[in-house]
């Protein structure tokens, strides 16, 4: 069944309510839903959605990681624009203000993304250089997004 619904209660998030039924059918309560694309948990906070994203963006980074030996650097920049780059700005209004904790953990696969670009070793420091490949971190992605908003 496509029909469900969910509590946004932070008090009252494990009291049971009384069944909601439609034409005699009780319809299920779901601690996460997704909708259009993006996982929205019953808190609100978009943990699911971001250990998501980060599946995605590490399955990208190891396309890009076995294409490393006959890629040059603009295809694998192509790459990450293709593969890595959607997931990080799909939505990113809405699930991007959230706690520095679960944005970190995509930040470190942005700086893994660089690196297999780049061609440098797995603890090389990268964060000066995304710059150079012309790379947005995720929090400036999320910013740029809202200001686009705000302005029109």
């Amino acid at each position: 069944m496509k029909t469900s619904y969910q509590l946004y209660n932070k008090k009252f998030n494990d009291i049971i309510p009384h069944p909601i039924k439609i034409n005699n059918v009780e319809i299920n309560r779901e601690k996460v839903v997704k909708f259009l694309g993006v996982l929205v948990d019953e808190n609100l906070s978009f943990k699911e959605h971001i250990d998501f994203i980060c599946k995605k963006v590490s399955v990208a980074i190891g396309f890009m990681f076995r294409g490393k030996p006959v890629l040059e650097r603009p295809q694998l920049s192509a790459l990450y624009n293709a593969l890595v780059l959607p997931h990080l700005t799909y939505c990113n209004l809405i699930w991007g203000i959230n706690f520095s904790t679960h944005i970190n953990r995509l930040f470190l696969l942005q700086k893994r993304a660089a690196r297999v670009i780049l061609g440098l070793p797995y603890c090389h420091p990268v964060s000066h250089r995304f710059s150079e490949l012309e790379m947005s971190l995720v929090t400036d992605l999320r910013d740029l997004k809202c200001l686009l908003l705000f302005i029109k």
